[in-house]
């Protein structure tokens, strides 16, 4: 008699840590948003430094950076970090996504991230501002930060 029982109790026990294991194992919307995320922002960050192209910039800005930003704006910013030469590396991305709840219930991704970079004339670092409109994540903020053009680091 106190065979089935231990066998209805391993079975329970085994149901039990299968499901956790299983949860474990799922993928989590926020790593995926993450995952996402930092894709965008380092596909971003290559193709806008390679040859320093505004429109790089400008065919992934948000609509809100567009209006903050006139193509001329991005053009003008553009002939200045010219002055910093070839890119000679990017070492990675390090930020993080989140969703940020809205007043109607709803959620809208952003994410933040900083890309250390090696350029012709020093080193800087690549801050982008990414936010998700649709399934695209788009640049919200683009800026580099940097001492080789002579400006004040943030």
């Amino acid at each position: 008699m106190q065979k089935p029982v231990l066998y209805v109790l391993a079975a329970i026990l085994g149901m039990i840590i299968g499901i956790g294991i299983g949860s474990f194992l799922l993928p989590r919307p926020g790593a995926s948003l993450g995952i996402a995320s930092r894709t965008a922002a380092v596909d971003a960050a290559m193709a806008i430094t390679e040859r320093w192209d505004a429109q790089q910039l400008i065919s992934r800005e948000s609509p809100e950076l567009a209006r903050a930003a006139p193509d001329d704006r991005v053009d003008g910013l553009f002939n200045t970090l010219r002055r910093l030469g070839v890119r000679l590396g990017i070492d990675g991305c390090s930020g993080k996504a989140t969703a940020v709840p809205n007043r109607d219930g709803t959620e809208t991704d952003t994410a933040d991230y900083a890309c250390p970079a090696h350029f012709q004339a020093g080193d800087g670092s690549i801050e982008i501002s990414l936010v998700k409109t649709g399934d695209v994540w788009k640049i919200s903020a683009f800026q580099i930060i940097t001492t080789a053009l002579g400006q004040p680091r943030q």
